[in-house]
């Protein structure tokens, strides 16, 4: 307190001192020459000291630097996060360092096409509902916790997590979590400042002006489990609150702080307090290292400071507009002249030019050092109240440039990163600006809003009484330039948890369990839901399907075009997954942003939500149920985790292997340069192998072989279709199966894969690995214009099937038989799986079409049977139907227009078809289970169902069949 009352006596002296300056010789020979200096090649003002600020803004900055303690941000600028309300906060995540793809949907005739250009996401996280008031936060340097510092003096910790990175109910549990983590009572005051020293420090200061350090997990108390969680401590409406003890305290001014800096090591801290006191100490034990006030900068109150840490001295910015530099104890030695030619132990090395009205230094940020950019740490930036931002060579005391970031605004914060500098304003603006050159030429600045609280905002942090009592001015509240109220409600988010906690404890559970306690979660869920009945199991003695679950989804059956529903169901019927098609007509096409959803079907319990996820033709749950795959495969959905990783560079297509442990990737090569074309991810172990290097390639078709040591892959060049098979580990060609050049030369980058002669689109491998079927388009050729190796071409219609027969080590140099045909003859827009040998056998070929399924002799190539699919006709501008063949080469599904689900066993086409009703309306997807056990079907009502299939397969299989089953 008497600290305080010095410091009040100080503030409120009048007089004005002269602007310090370090003279030349010749200048120093006549001090009082001119009123006028010249500063750094520049007429510089005559006013500093305390009478340069006006009491009015002197007592509005102080306010807005108080506020500076609201706002967070990440060392790389990626994440910021900011109040938005007294218990609730918003993370913005700028995504500055991966730049994603923005699309524009444009609707067609028969598809949704979309329009690419570069931008980076920008995304908020709203964390909401805390137990506390707010009064200060900080957010760890990954950007995934929170740390919060209320008013009541607790800390409670907060997961943000990126909305890029995870699925909507991995963040709900996440707060969730939160909700019953406990927090640590720091102090019986309210916590002004949070601040992390490294990542293992914290410091607190609270309103007494008691700063205290701890170690991060004393006060960072861990999130639970919902596998350790009790259903007593569920019902809790309370997380308990623990003690912790600091490392040391420090006595510091009760004056709101109005700067906490740290040096690059973290060894120094520095506090520049209202009351113009400047207080810097070493982090490790509390020692103070100086206590300054504002007669050590000639009379002129402190606002901001930066170190320079390596000649052990400060730079501090002053209210009028100056930067003085002091040697701390033990440092480099400071000397400077005053306009009056007495010598000061202080150097002035920056001050505001003539005319110059931009107010006072509120921010201070030495240029990181880059690798090989040595003049790069004598970059200092120095924002003003006014918004701007100069950008200053400190060794020679230059002004290189002056960037208007914000208009009328202070700068609260400087942070320099490899991406630019961001700079935030006191109306919660932040913009990217000083970036580096991109292709050599300049980026334009970026700018950010971040999410807003008026309650920050009309808080008096110094207290009007300290000006009011002086007479000098009325107070004036809500500087900011918003005034809409974002109180608690301010940033919301959707309501996906049941009330009832006993429930949302076992759903969570259900999404994180291991396989083997499934059963039990399961029995739980039920049993809360259904209640008694929860034990009843049907067991009918029928020959339909039977229903063991009824999801109600959120597709979009309102669009035109009407989008295929995707389905995917697990081995065991337990699990099933859902997207939309949008149709992608170029390799390199993208699709807007469409979700998938999971569902658990035994219990009805949505799974995951992935909002972001890109260009989904077909989806695939591994056997074991930890990954949701999407083909092309454009990000790895982890389903035990909910984690979302997107895939850096897309692929045109990807297969999984026979054992579901690993996925290939096809890419697309880049105009006029050489690269990699295929990858291989390893699902397990996370690891990458890349090779197959191409020129303006494109790869248009993958498959592995049974045993997963070769990749078939069929690749278009500029004027090469080549089919071939690689050696997986190596990524190397192992047989070059068919070459063939081209008369005209085609862009594979930018090729339509429907229009365009891109060769095998699609490819079947029989389950002994000896035949391989490809289905594409070709190039057209006339008799006598081809090399010989050619000829076999020689008036074949463009859309053909081929099948090839592996001889011993090699494939055979020719086709075996080819299919051909004018138009299409896949179904590629209603079917995901559309070849494929019957019965696993090498004796027939399965297809469907766009007019219905048939089944082709391997030995001679000609059809043998062919049935037709149910008409739809009369709905939705005749769109075709849904289709699907099962993996095991058995059965033929399709759906109708009526909601009645057709199947046919593909040995016996031309038998009467089994049929059962599914839905009251069209079927808009289905898919199967990779035994042909579990059948999933999407209604245009907006439900899907799943069924057991056994009552009526065995019922129409042959006894053999059964007894193999």
């Amino acid at each position: 307190a008497e600290e305080d009352r010095k410091g009040d006596s100080t503030e409120g002296r009048a007089g004005a001192s002269l602007l310090d300056l370090v003279v030349t010789d010749n200048e120093a020979e006549k001090p009082q020459e001119t009123p006028r200096r010249r500063f750094g090649g520049r007429e510089a003002a005559i006013t500093t000291g305390r009478l340069a600020v006006k009491a009015l803004d002197w007592y509005q900055l102080r306010n807005d630097l108080a506020r500076r303690f609201t706002i967070a941000a990440t060392p790389t600028g990626s994440r910021i996060a900011a109040t938005t309300g007294e218990k609730s906060l918003g993370v913005l995540s700028t995504h500055v360092e991966e730049r994603g793809d923005k699309l524009t949907s444009t609707r067609r005739q028969n598809a949704v096409a979309a329009v690419r250009r570069s931008e980076e996401e920008v995304t908020i996280q709203p964390v909401n509902g805390l137990s506390g008031v707010i009064r200060s936060i900080e957010i760890t340097p990954d950007g995934n916790v929170v740390l919060v510092g209320t008013e009541d003096g607790r800390l409670i910790a907060r997961s943000s997590a990126n909305v890029q990175d995870w699925d909507l109910y991995s963040r709900d549990l996440f707060a969730w979590q939160d909700e019953y983590r406990a927090s640590t009572r720091i102090s019986t005051q309210a916590v002004r400042v949070v601040r992390l020293l490294n990542d293992e420090v914290v410091l607190t200061v609270d309103d007494a002006g008691k700063a205290a350090v701890w170690e991060f997990e004393s006060v960072v108390q861990q999130p639970i489990s919902p596998l350790d969680l009790t259903e007593e401590q569920a019902r809790s409406p309370e997380a308990p609150v623990v003690d912790a003890a600091p490392k040391y305290t420090i006595q510091l001014p009760k004056a709101p702080i109005l700067t906490l800096a740290l040096s690059d090591s973290g060894e120094l801290a520095a506090v520049v307090t209202s009351n113009e006191k400047v207080h810097i100490f070493n982090t490790a034990d509390g020692a103070e290292v100086s206590s300054l006030g504002a007669g050590d900068f000639d009379d002129t109150q402190p606002v901001t400071l930066s170190f320079e840490e390596a000649e052990n001295r400060i730079l501090v910015g002053l209210a009028d507009g100056r930067i003085i530099r002091r040697a701390l104890p033990g440092g480099v030695e400071v000397s400077g002249t005053t306009d009056s030619g007495r010598k000061v132990d202080y150097e002035v090395v920056f001050a505001p030019e003539q005319r110059e009205r931009d107010g006072a230094v509120t921010a201070l940020e030495l240029k990181h050092q880059a690798e090989g950019d040595a003049r790069a740490a004598s970059i200092l930036y120095i924002g003003r109240a006014s918004g701007v931002v100069v950008v200053f060579d400190l060794p020679g005391k230059e002004r290189l440039r002056v960037e208007r970031a914000h208009s009328g605004q202070p700068v609260m914060e400087l942070r320099s990163t490899r991406y630019g500098l961001f700079a935030v304003a006191a109306n919660r603006m932040a913009k990217l600006i000083d970036a580096p050159k991109l292709d050599g030429k300049p980026q334009p600045a970026r700018e950010f809003e971040l999410p807003f609280d008026n309650s920050v905002m009309t808080r008096e942090f110094v207290k009007a009484d300290e000006e009011t009592n002086r007479g000098k001015f009325t107070v004036r509240r809500n500087f900011g330039r918003r005034t809409v109220d974002t109180a608690n409600t301010a940033v919301t988010t959707e309501r996906i948890r049941p009330s009832a906690p006993i429930l949302a404890l076992y759903e969570h559970r259900l999404r994180i369990a291991d396989n083997e306690a499934l059963p039990e979660i399961r029995r739980k869920i039920r049993e809360i839901k259904l209640g008694a009945a929860a034990d009843s199991k049907p067991t009918p003695e029928t020959k339909k399907p039977i229903m063991i679950g009824e999801i109600t989804s959120q597709l979009d059956y309102e669009s035109a075009p009407l989008r295929r529903a995707l389905l995917t169901i697990s081995q065991d019927g337990t699990t099933v997954s859902a997207a939309q098609n949008y149709v992608k007509r170029t390799l390199r096409g993208q699709s807007p942003d469409q979700p998938v959803f999971v569902w658990d079907t035994a219990t009805n319990t949505p799974l995951r939500t992935w909002r972001r996820s890109r260009g989904v033709e077909r989806l695939m749950i591994t056997a074991d149920r930890s990954h949701l795959i999407q083909i092309p495969f454009s990000a790895d959905m982890d389903l035990r985790t909910g984690m979302f990783q997107r895939e850096n560079r897309p692929s045109s297509v990807s297969v999984a292997s026979p054992s579901e442990t690993h996925i290939a990737l096809g890419h697309t090569g880049s105009g006029g340069a050489a690269g990699d074309s295929i990858s291989i991810l390893s699902l397990a172990k996370e690891q990458r192998e890349s090779g197959f290097e191409s020129f303006e390639s494109a790869i248009g078709a993958m498959s592995w072989t049974p045993d997963e040591k070769s990749l078939l892959v069929s690749i278009r060049e500029r004027t090469r279709l080549r089919l071939l098979e690689l050696e997986a580990s190596r990524l190397q060609v192992r047989h070059e199966i068919e070459t063939l050049t081209t008369q005209d030369a085609v862009d594979a980058t930018r090729a339509d894969r429907n229009s365009t002669a891109m060769g095998p689109i699609r490819m079947a491998v029989s389950k002994s690995g000896r035949l391989l079927a490809t289905y594409g388009r070709y190039p057209t050729f006339k008799p006598g214009e081809l090399r010989k190796e050619q000829e076999y071409l020689s008036g074949r219609r463009a859309f053909q099937i081929r099948i090839w027969r592996r001889e011993g080590a090699r494939w055979s140099e020719e086709p075996e038989s080819i299919i051909d045909a004018p138009a299409a003859m896949l179904e590629l827009d209603m079917s995901d799986s559309q070849l494929v040998f019957v019965n696993e056998q090498d004796a027939e070929l399965a297809m469907i079409s766009p007019k219905g399924i048939g089944s082709v002799t391997i030995r001679n190539g000609r059809m043998k049977d062919f049935v037709m699919v149910p008409d739809i006709s009369g709905n939705r501008n005749g769109r075709r139907p849904v289709a699907q063949l099962s993996a095991d080469g058995r059965w033929a599904f399709a759906g109708d227009g009526e909601g009645n689900v057709w199947v046919w066993s593909l040995r016996f086409l031309k038998r009467k078809p089994l049929k059962f009703t599914a839905h009251a309306g069209p079927i808009t997807g289905l898919c199967v289970s990779p035994d042909s056990r579990y059948l999933a079907t999407a209604g245009e009502e907006n439900r899907i169902r799943v069924w057991d299939m056994n009552p009526m397969l065995d019922s129409s299989a042959s006894p053999r069949e059964v007894a193999r089953k």
